[in-house]
């Protein structure tokens, strides 16, 4: 009995030095102060690429947000490249993706959304699509992924090229009847799931003598943003009654109600009455946003984790880390709240500018100005491996830029489309959005087309320089300015 007791102490106490040694792997933010880049070469890096889905970059304290909701990202920021006008595609997950992989608009790869088509088949990028996974395995890389599901699954056709990948519907060791809301919240993929598993992978393959490319993605921030754990420190004080483990949105922009002098916003959400509609007033809103804040305080706490891994293994000296998004969010601005329905009113600032950290063990902390977009992280990847990119690739390589502050972008370009199914009961036009931008103007066209083959088309033109919150459209004061950007957008894609 007393053998017995022993065994079970010695194994206790292993799974305890376990446990601690995975969240005690020694401070990262340490030795990045204490290292020394040498001189930039192109040589075969380990690259990690993490990417944090629905992440608007104004909500990272690199980037002067008030609220403390990214420590470990800022203290690797401090070392890292950081880039100032990072722009992505579209506002669905699925087509940034794919334009992150290809290095082409989607527009160019033609996979707009994860919809089955009328037909019954889904949208496949096509396997003789370059992307940059089957470049990099030819190249020597080892590749996995661990994802989210939604658009991260191997029918789309990108997911499955990686070597070793995994997409997670739901926490482990969790059981849908005792956790049912957490359960079908986290079927997205979360970093918690995520992260684990990749040092995992990392214990098994960092020393098997191959740069590898791993690539981790969470929909941690995806509304609703109480799920799966609802994290209010950054408004405790909130007394209002909604319940913010739903999903709540609208498909357009929208004019509030007022009510007893006060503005109100009219959601739905989702319930057994697909009529239902709840009202948030501007301090709902609030708390929205506090509550997305506090999804980012809980992803980045699973980053500080891995970049502790990495420190702790030597991995920081030969891994290249870049920190970004598929895209942002809306939560209220011009009065549209997430990015359901056919995209209408989704290409605004908070969606379409990124972030975007690099580390790289050659370089120093700096911060970038020029534009740089989705489609030119996979060249400048392969430049800093000492690659070739293919001719396929339409993103250009922005390493000049980092040296020697050469621009290489005049504008962003992004766009897609929404083509409703025949027997769609709620949505019935197809809807065609056309961005272009730089560091002075913004132009947005967006098209609509009903049945029978009538348009119409919204025009908004922003002066950035004086109005970066998009507010006062300058289509009708400015038609020199509207003809020459309008003129821009029709050669945009191949700019």
């Amino acid at each position: 009995m007393r053998l017995r007791h022993i065994t079970y102490i010695i194994i206790g106490s292993f799974l305890l030095f376990r446990a601690v040694s995975f969240f005690l792997q020694g401070d990262f933010s340490k030795y990045l102060a204490s290292r020394k880049p040498g001189v930039f070469n192109q040589d075969k890096y380990n690259i990690i690429y993490i990417s944090i889905t629905n992440l608007r970059h104004k909500h990272l304290g690199t980037y002067g947000y008030f609220r403390k909701t990214s420590p470990n990202i800022d203290k690797l920021a401090k070392h890292s490249l950081v880039f100032d006008n990072a722009y992505t595609h579209a506002s669905w997950t699925l087509p940034a993706a794919i334009s992150l992989f290809t290095s082409q608009y989607p527009v160019q790869h033609k996979i707009f959304d994860g919809r089955m088509h009328a037909d019954g088949s889904m949208p496949v990028l096509d396997d003789g699509v370059i992307t940059l996974v089957d470049v990099l395995k030819s190249n020597g890389y080892v590749t996995a992924a661990f994802t989210g599901d939604r658009d991260y699954i191997h029918p789309y056709g990108l997911i499955g090229r990686f070597d070793y990948s995994e997409y997670y519907l739901s926490p482990k060791n969790k059981k849908p009847e005792e956790e049912e809301e957490e359960y079908l919240w986290a079927k997205y993929g979360v970093m918690s799931n995520v992260i684990p598993n990749a040092i995992n992978w990392l214990r098994e393959n960092k020393d098997k003598g191959n740069p590898f490319l791993l690539y981790l993605q969470g929909y941690d921030i995806h509304y609703p943003f109480a799920l799966p754990k609802k994290i209010d420190k950054f408004d405790p004080d909130y007394e209002g009654d909604i319940d913010f483990s739903r999903f709540y949105w609208n498909y357009e922009a929208q004019e509030p109600v007022i009510i007893n002098n006060k503005k109100y916003y009219s959601l739905k959400t989702t319930s057994e009455d697909d009529n239902m509609q709840v009202l948030f007033s501007n301090r709902d809103i609030e708390h929205m946003i506090a509550l997305y804040d506090g999804e980012i305080f809980n992803a980045d706490k699973w980053i500080g984790r891995l970049l502790n891994y990495l420190y702790a293994n030597d991995l920081l000296n030969n891994t290249i880390i870049i920190i970004s998004t598929e895209h942002g969010e809306m939560i209220g601005e011009h009065g549209r709240f997430m990015r359901s329905g056919p995209l209408k009113d989704t290409f605004y600032d908070p969606v379409l500018h990124i972030p975007l950290i690099i580390y790289h063990p050659m370089f120093e902390h700096k911060r970038i100005k020029g534009i740089v977009q989705l489609i030119d992280i996979a060249p400048t990847i392969l430049s800093f491996s000492g690659i070739k990119k293919p001719s396929s690739f339409r993103g250009k390589d922005f390493t000049e830029l980092i040296l020697n502050d050469k621009n290489i972008n005049t504008f962003y370009y992004a766009g897609s489309e929404f083509t409703p199914d025949k027997n769609d009961m709620v949505f019935d036009k197809k809807v065609l959005i056309n961005v272009i931008g730089d560091n002075e103007w913004k132009l947005i066209l967006q098209e609509e087309t009903g049945k029978g083959g009538k348009k119409s088309v919204k025009k908004s033109l922003f002066r950035i320089s004086e109005d970066r919150d998009e507010e006062n459209n300058l289509a009708q004061k400015e038609p020199r300015i509207l003809t020459e950007y309008e003129r821009k957008i029709g050669t945009a894609p191949n700019f």
